[in-house]
């Protein structure tokens, strides 16, 4: 029977697990008591359990079950939620009547009007809802594990939240004492990866039926837990900066050679928690603490996670949830209308157009993901979004936000005329420079070292002191890289502390010695170094290196125990992986902190830590240098690192190319890869956010740069023709192709015929006696980040009188802890 009303709605009665009834409720404001029902259509179980392996296709409705005397057909979830309903309501109920409301029996699927207009009721329909129940579907073989991990991490006090470092996801023992509660095994760990991998939190429409609802009851088989108790295990995953250690690729490194057949093939693939149960969890917690409705920007960045059969619905279902009081509401609701006659091109540029035009900056251009591989809508400009797709990396802009980054130091950004439907956007920009090296990233580069080795690589086409700093007490090369890896932050600290570039040399040390261990046994014995003179600081250095144990990374017992002799087994001696980086590292300047000396001090403390009898070698790894790898990871992660022409060092996409253009967007608190479409005029593609060293906190504004009038177009060919003109060659990645690494004996020569050899003698003399360093960059270092926090805090003036922070009268912000939130992953 159709519904009388637009405010009308269904509601269901369960007579038995296949049979119900259903009455028409004339005024969704005056319903009686009901429960709705929260699920996924499709087979709900982890992806990669048994029986979802088994019969993956469950989302045709095909189990019939009666309905008014007729028959309707449903999922085979659907029927079994309907099972757990129904047993659930006859334990506790009885015999009484209970309302349920569940989309696909209480709307006519069939109806396109009926079904656009309860749409639009579906943020009321939960919101009333006595109780959601969340049906997760049956137990599998993960499930035990998963509720092991969830009840013990939900029983941890919230004040002891932040006493908990990083490195401790590593140290057992350190977690019994800090948070009172068993060790967490290996699988029960992978059990928690598994269970948060349910399709369920990964359903857009989720979203808002669990930040409406007032109470909600999370079912998985027999199992039940309260909502509370699952967002609480979340909430200290994140906190606590481990969420980033749950991926496979980092858990297998870890021993588990003793676990379960059944958690090999979880432990096959690489997978990690993902961020759609954590956003869901961010976003329930906000409706409870500050107010009961969204802000549509922050629904539509959190969720990007999530997934929809239709993708309009990846706007659709979170505007129920939406403030409506707040923008781009207030400015420009047209653009927000359910309209499932327009397409997806259409739906996706209207709402980037509203946001950019309500916010009255560019600060969602950073919400991107520009690349071919990973985007699933075509033909939309290269300033859309694609709401569709999950975005890969961490947006810098988030990255940056509490480190008031503002390179545009104020430079308002002038909108053109408001057109929902214009596919060009308008901006204005200074250009900072051109790309005249890339490093690998990590979608073309399979080995990690190899990664590391070519972002050495473009580190050392810079001078010895970086550009960018022209005081006479500026940063090194190395201390710029670093801090660029990082994107000059730790632990929330910007700029990052020393600290932070000491344990990026040990970051360094274990990738040598990694290199060590990955040759040992594979190449044959060399020919002796004596090549080398006895004096020369080549042979200082390799004296230095067999001097010391090497028990790291070794899989077997034979491996533990070892020593760098080099004149038996040379291995590192023109291995790329160590000669790049020592040849970095060795050319620094006598003042610099993060020279030779201290490379040595923290390898020399690696393979100390290595041999303590309780060692576990990796996990050692791991858990030395887990905040500076999480720190990286998150600046790093699907981007790569740029050298500039004029040597700048930056982070960009995987997608840049050499030739592409580095350049400040007024409006923007990040800088912006463009790529130009023609040789004349002034259209270009958006590729993607960038850090550049130096220019963060408006430093650009003192170098007189023209500000450019340019439109951002819609994506088009490549532009090799631009490339050609540089004079460099690049891959199909953009990645530059050079000649391969010299050997260690060519890096050696070349460091005796450095222009400077007063620098190269007192680096052979702290490589022989390990002096010891004063103090006096420390000072340096502390007057030169004092002269740049001076210009930023000007920059960061200007900037908020010109642009307050985007949702500051929106959203309230929480205490942020010294943990960075993120489920990036963390990687080598």
């Amino acid at each position: 029977m159709p519904l009388p009303s637009t405010n009308a709605i269904r509601l269901l009665v369960l007579h038995t697990a296949t049979s119900c009834s259903l009455d028409i409720i004339k005024d969704l404001a005056n319903s009686p008591p009901y429960d709705a029902l929260s699920y996924t259509w499709g087979n709900p179980q982890s992806p990669y359990s048994q029986s979802y392996i088994d019969s993956p296709q469950l989302n045709v409705p095909s189990v019939p079950i009666s309905c008014d005397g007729g028959t309707i057909l449903v999922t085979p979830n659907l029927s079994d939620a309907l099972r757990m309903l129904f047993d659930t309501y006859n334990t506790n109920y009885g015999p009484s009547l209970t309302y349920i409301w569940i989309d696909a029996i209480c709307i006519d699927q069939e109806n396109l009007a009926e079904r656009t207009m309860q749409v639009s009721l579906m943020g009321d329909l939960y919101r009333k809802a006595k109780t959601v129940l969340v049906w997760l579907g049956y137990e599998d073989e993960f499930t035990a594990d998963a509720f092991t991990t969830m009840e013990r991490l939900a029983s941890i006090p919230k004040d002891l939240y932040e006493i908990v470092e990083v490195q401790d996801f590593h140290n057992a023992q350190m977690v019994t004492s800090k948070l009172g509660i068993s060790p967490l095994s290996h699988r029960n760990w992978l059990g928690w990866v598994a269970f948060l991998h349910r399709p369920y939190f990964k359903r857009v429409w989720v979203v808002q039926e669990i930040g409406l609802a007032d109470k909600v009851l999370c079912v998985c088989g027999s199992r039940r837990v309260p909502w509370e108790s699952f967002a609480d295990a979340v909430m200290f995953t994140q906190e606590s900066g481990w969420f980033g250690f749950l991926h496979t690729q980092n858990l297998r490194r870890l021993g588990y050679g003793d676990i379960a057949p059944e958690y090999h093939k979880l432990l096959s693939v690489n997978i990690d928690p993902g961020y759609s149960a954590y956003s869901l969890v961010k976003t329930k917690l906000f409706t409870i603490t500050f107010r009961p409705a969204v802000p549509f920007r922050k629904l539509i960045e959190d969720h990007r996670e999530t997934s929809a059969s239709d993708p309009r619905d990846k706007i659709y279902a979170i505007l129920g949830l939406s403030d409506k009081n707040l923008k781009p509401f207030t400015k420009h609701a047209e653009a927000l209308v359910v309209d499932y006659n327009i397409d997806i091109q259409t739906l996706y540029t209207r709402i980037t157009k509203a946001l950019l035009h309500s916010y009255e900056n560019l600060q969602f251009l950073n919400y991107v993901e520009v690349r071919p591989r990973f985007t699933k809508i075509t033909g939309l400009p290269s300033w859309v979004p694609d709401y569709n797709v999950v975005l890969k990396q961490e947006p810098l802009l988030s990255r940056g936000r509490n480190s008031n980054w503002c390179p545009a130091a104020g430079l308002s950004w002038k909108q053109d005329a408001w057109d929902m439907d214009d596919r060009v956007l308008r901006v204005q920009g200074m250009r900072i420079g051109v790309i005249q090296n890339i490093s690998g990233s990590m979608l073309d580069v399979e080995d990690n070292l190899q990664r590391w080795t070519s972002i050495a690589q473009v580190a050392l086409e810079l001078p010895q002191y970086y550009p960018a700093w022209r005081d006479s007490g500026r940063q090194t090369r190395v201390e710029a890289l670093w801090r660029t890896l990082v994107a000059d932050i730790y632990k929330h600290a910007c700029p990052a502390p020393e600290s932070c570039g000491r344990e990026f040399l040990g970051h360094v040390s274990a990738l040598i010695a990694r290199s060590y261990f990955d040759q040992a046994n594979s190449l044959p014995v060399q020919s002796s170094v004596e090549h080398l003179g006895p004096a020369s600081p080549g042979r200082q250095i390799l004296n230095l290196v067999a001097a010391l144990p090497g028990r790291i990374f070794a899989s077997s017992a034979s491996h533990r125990v070892r020593h760098l002799n080099l004149k038996e087994n040379p291995i590192l001696i023109g291995h790329p992986d160590f000669d790049s980086w020592v040849k970095l590292i060795a050319l620094e300047p006598i003042e610099s902190a993060f020279g030779l000396d201290e490379l040595s001090r923290a390898y020399a403390d690696l393979m100390v830590e290595s041999q303590r009898p309780d060692s576990k070698t990796q996990a050692d790894y791991e858990r030395a240098f887990a905040q500076v790898r999480l720190e990286m990871s998150l600046t790093l992660n699907c981007r790569r690192v740029f050298k500039t022409e004029d040597n700048l060092l930056g982070v960009g996409p995987d997608n840049m190319e050499l030739g592409d253009e580095i350049w400040l967007l007024a409006g923007s608190r990040t800088l912006f890869v463009l790529r130009k479409v023609a040789e004349q005029g002034n259209d270009y593609q958006l590729r993607g956010e960038a850090y550049v060293h130096g220019f963060m906190h408006g430093q650009a504004m003192d170098l007189s740069l023209d500000l450019v009038d340019l439109n951002l177009v819609i994506s088009v060919a490549s532009i090799h023709s631009v490339n050609a003109r540089s004079g460099h060659k690049s891959d199909e990645n953009g990645q530059n192709v050079e000649s391969p690494i010299q050997n260690l004996s060519l890096i050696y020569d070349e460091i005796l015929a450095a222009e400077n050899q007063d620098i190269v003698e007192a680096a052979s003399e702290r490589i022989s006696i390990g002096t010891k360093r004063e103090d006096i960059v420390e000072l340096t270092g502390q007057d030169v980040r004092a002269q740049d926090e001076g210009r930023a805090a000007s920059a960061d003036r200007a900037c908020e009188e010109q642009d307050p922070e985007p949702d500051c009268e929106e959203e309230p912000q929480a205490q942020s802890s010294d943990k960075v939130n993120t489920s990036e992953h963390i990687r080598q």
